[in-house]
C-alpha cells in the first residue's frame, strides 16, 4: 500500500493521476480500524425515525397519531414533542452528524409548534385554577403565563429543545426579542415574549429562588425528572452565550442527594416534593425511575449507573409477566403505558441490550406494531373497564392477543418506545459532551445537503476531521423511483477531492473541474456559487459514497510511512 500511495503522489505530479487512482485509492473505511467504523441505522431503525420525523413535519394544529386519551396526563403534546426532539437530535448526532437539513426542519417544526396555545393552554390553565394548586399562587402575578414561574413540566422542556436546537444548527433566531410569545387574546387576555436569554435567565432565577431544591411542576410539587430537563438546557445554553447558568444543576442535585430524592436504601426515585410541607413522597415507579435516570445520564452518568440495576430489577419482571391473572391487574393501569415506555427508554440509554431486546420483543408481540408509507410505530390502545375505544384510521381499535389488552398510551407509542429502538446506547449522554458534539459536528466541514426525502434515507453521514473524510451510507426510501441527487456541500474548490461509490473512486473534482475516472453509476456536477458537489445516481438497494480529500490520501501515505519505519 505504502508503494502505491507513493507511485499515485508521483503519477499526480505527472498529470497522471486520474489513471493510477484506481489502483491507490482503496476505501478509506477499509483501512480504519474496526471499532472506529460508524454506526447505521437499521431497516427498523429507519422506519420508526420515519414516524417520528413525520410527526414533526405535519401542519401545525394536525395533531393526527398524537392524541392523548386525557390532556392532563404525561401524553399531553409537550411531553411527546419534547422526547420526539431529544430523539430526533441524539440519531443526528450519534448516527448522521454530517447530515443535519432534515434534522433541523424537524426540530425547528417541534419548537414552533410548542409554542402553540393549542399545547400549553390545555394542560397549564386547568392546573392553576385546581384545588389545592391554586392555593399556592400568590395573587397579583400572571399566572396563565405558561413559563413565567412553576410550570417547569413545561418551560423546562421548550428550553431544552430551543438550546439543543442552538447548538445542533448554530442558529441565533431565538436569541432575538420576542423570539418566543405566549398569548391569550381578549379584554382579559395578556401577551408575553421571552427570548432565548430571558428564558434560561428565569429558570436559573427559579432553581436560586427555591434555595436549590428545584422548580415546581405544579404549584408546590417538584419532580426529580422535571428539573434534569432545566438543567440540560442550561447545559447547552451555556456552549453558546459563553455563560456557567448550567452550574445551577450541581446545587440542584446536591440537594437533591440532601433530600433523598433517589432513596439510599433502594435506589428507587421519589415521587415528588411538597415545597410548603417540606415533605418528600417516597412513592416509587418505573416511570419515575426510568424518567429521572433517563435524562440524568446526560450529564451525571455515575450516579445513574450505580442507582440503574436495582431499579431495572424492582419493575422489569412485572412489566414482561405472562401470568395472565397477574398481567391483568398490571396492564389495567393507566400508568403501566409510562412505566414501560420510561423504562425500555432507560435501558437503552444505559445500553442495557439484554433488557431492552426483551421489552422490545414484548412490546412486538403484544402492542401490535404497524407499517405504513415506510413508517413503523405502534398505536395508541385505550383500555377502559371491559373493552376498547373504537378507534379511528389513525388510532384503529386492534385485537385482543390471548392476555387481553394492553394500556399504550401516545407518549409511550409515538416517543419512548421510538427512543429505545434508536438509542445505539449513550445517546443522551454524547448528545452533551462537548467535545463529541463539537467534533462530529465540525461548522465548516463538508457536509451531505439537498437529499430528496422520503426518496432518500440516510442511514449514516460521518465527517472524520483528523483523517479529511466524509462518508455516506444511503437507502431508498418510500418515494423513491430512479436517480437521486446526493448534495455535498461545504467543499473548497481549491482542493482536489476523490468520489468512491460502494468503494470504487468514480469522480475526481479539481480546480472546480469535475472528471468521471471510471464508468461508475451517475453523473456528478459542480456549482461554484454554492460550493456543492451533486451525485446523480441510482440507489438501487442502498449505496456507500466516501468523499477522500488530497489531503486525506497524503495524511494517510504519511501514517503508513511512519508505521513501517517502527
Amino acid at each position: 500500500m505504502i508503494r502505491q500511495t507513493k507511485m499515485m503522489i508521483v503519477a499526480r505530479a505527472m498529470g497522471l493521476f486520474t489513471g493510477l487512482l484506481l489502483t491507490a485509492s482503496l476505501s478509506i473505511a477499509q483501512q480504519r480500524p474496526v471499532e472506529q467504523v460508524k454506526p447505521a441505522l437499521s431497516e427498523d431503525q429507519l422506519g420508526h425515525l420515519r414516524h417520528i420525523v413525520e410527526l414533526a413535519r405535519q401542519l401545525p394544529g394536525d395533531w393526527r397519531y398524537m392524541e392523548p386519551r386525557e390532556m392532563l396526563s404525561y401524553d399531553a403534546y409537550q411531553f411527546q414533542m419534547a422526547f420526539i426532539s431529544y430523539g430526533l437530535a441524539m440519531v443526528q448526532v450519534n448516527y448522521t452528524p454530517a447530515y443535519r437539513e432534515l434534522y433541523e426542519n424537524a426540530q425547528l417544526a417541534l419548537i414552533e409548534k410548542m409554542l402553540r396555545r393549542d399545547v400549553w393552554a390545555p394542560t397549564w390553565l386547568p392546573i392553576i385554577e385546581m384545588e389545592p394548586f391554586k392555593n399556592y399562587l400568590p395573587a397579583g402575578k400572571e399566572w396563565r403565563d405558561p413559563v413565567r414561574e412553576k410550570n417547569i413540566m413545561y418551560s423546562g422542556h421548550l428550553l431544552q429543545m430551543v438550546s439543543l436546537y442552538s447548538v445542533l444548527y448554530q442558529d441565533t433566531r431565538f436569541d432575538k426579542p420576542d423570539s418566543m410569545v405566549f398569548e391569550l387574546p381578549g379584554l382579559n387576555g395578556f401577551r408575553n415574549g421571552y427570548s432565548h436569554d430571558t428564558l434560561a435567565e428565569l429558570v436559573f432565577r427559579q432553581f436560586e429562588e427555591s434555595g436549590h431544591v428545584g422548580i415546581e411542576c405544579e404549584p408546590n410539587n417538584v419532580y426529580a425528572e422535571c428539573n434534569q430537563h432545566a438543567a440540560l438546557g442550561l447545559i447547552h445554553y451555556d456552549w453558546n452565550h459563553d455563560s456557567a447558568l448550567g452550574d445551577v444543576g450541581e446545587l440542584f442535585w446536591q440537594k437533591a442527594e440532601e433530600l433523598e430524592f433517589i432513596a439510599t436504601g433502594t435506589s428507587r426515585t421519589m415521587y415528588h416534593y411538597r415545597v410548603a410541607e417540606r415533605e418528600l413522597i417516597d412513592e416509587p415507579y418505573a416511570w419515575s425511575d426510568g424518567w429521572n435516570g433517563l435524562m440524568m445520564h446526560a450529564w451525571k452518568p455515575e450516579v445513574v449507573g450505580r442507582h440503574y440495576p436495582a431499579q431495572r430489577d424492582s419493575e422489569l419482571a412485572g412489566l414482561l409477566d405472562q401470568n395472565p391473572e397477574r398481567w391483568s391487574q398490571r396492564w389495567s393501569s393507566p400508568y403501566v403505558s409510562y412505566d414501560f415506555g420510561f423504562l425500555a427508554a432507560y435501558a437503552a440509554e444505559l445500553g442495557d441490550e439484554e433488557t431492552v431486546t426483551a421489552m422490545l420483543a414484548y412490546a412486538s408481540e403484544h402492542f401490535h406494531p404497524q407499517s405504513s408509507d415506510g413508517r413503523t410505530f405502534f398505536p395508541r390502545r385505550d383500555v377502559i373497564d371491559a373493552g376498547f375505544l373504537e378507534g379511528d384510521s389513525i388510532n384503529p381499535r386492534v385485537p385482543e392477543d390471548k392476555y387481553g389488552q394492553h394500556e399504550l398510551g401516545t407518549l409511550a407509542s409515538n416517543a419512548l418506545l421510538p427512543f429505545a429502538v434508536l438509542n445505539p446506547g449513550r445517546g443522551l449522554e454524547r448528545l452533551y459532551d462537548k467535545r463529541f458534539v463539537m467534533s462530529a459536528l465540525s461548522g465548516n466541514a463538508p457536509e451531505v445537503v439537498n437529499i430528496q426525502y422520503p426518496e432518500v434515507m440516510v442511514t449514516s453521514a460521518h465527517y472524520e476531521e483528523e483523517a479529511s473524510v466524509l462518508t455516506l451510507q444511503i437507502k431508498p426510501g418510500t418515494a423513491y423511483r430512479g436517480l437521486v441527487d446526493i448534495g455535498i456541500g461545504n467543499l473548497n474548490d481549491t482542493q482536489t477531492y476523490s468520489v468512491l461509490i460502494d468503494d470504487e473512486v468514480v469522480y475526481e473534482l479539481s480546480q472546480g473541474a469535475v472528471t468521471k475516472v471510471t464508468g461508475g453509476p451517475g453523473f456528478a456536477d459542480w456549482n461554484t456559487e454554492s460550493a456543492t458537489l451533486t451525485v446523480s445516481l441510482p440507489i438501487d438497494s442502498g449505496r456507500h459514497i466516501e468523499l477522500v480529500s488530497e489531503y486525506a490520501v497524503n495524511h494517510l501515505d504519511v501514517a503508513a510511512s511512519v508505521a513501517a519505519t517502527r
